[in-house]
């Protein structure tokens, strides 16, 4: 049976987030924890800002940057954020592709 574009979305987000468990244990749990540092912070951001500080902040870098989705969904799925728009992404090499902006759902 052929897989959805959602399942195979979904399929890829969780590979990733395995790979970068694998490579660094506990990987998502502590990437989670920036994600709930910039929604407290109280201003729009998007996943690729939270992933550059998480970095510089000494977070190991995922084997795929596509590690984030999960984190992302995660936090959006528990309520710690919501999705407010879209903006192009800065990353020259994704040529300005939509990416989702975010904010923090206050408590």
């Amino acid at each position: 049976m052929q897989m959805t574009g959602a399942e195979l979305r979904d399929d890829g987000i969780q590979r990733a987030t395995e790979s970068a468990e694998t490579a660094s244990p506990g990987w998502a749990a502590e990437a989670y924890d920036y994600v709930r540092w910039f929604a407290k912070q109280g201003y729009e951001f998007r996943a690729e800002q939270v992933r550059d500080y998480a970095t510089k902040q000494g977070l190991s870098v995922a084997p795929h940057a596509r590690a984030w989705g999960g984190v992302i969904r995660k936090a959006a799925t528990n309520g710690l954020i919501r999705r407010i728009g879209f903006a192009s992404c800065s990353n020259p090499a994704a040529h300005a592709a939509p990416v989702s902006c975010w904010v923090g759902v206050r408590s």
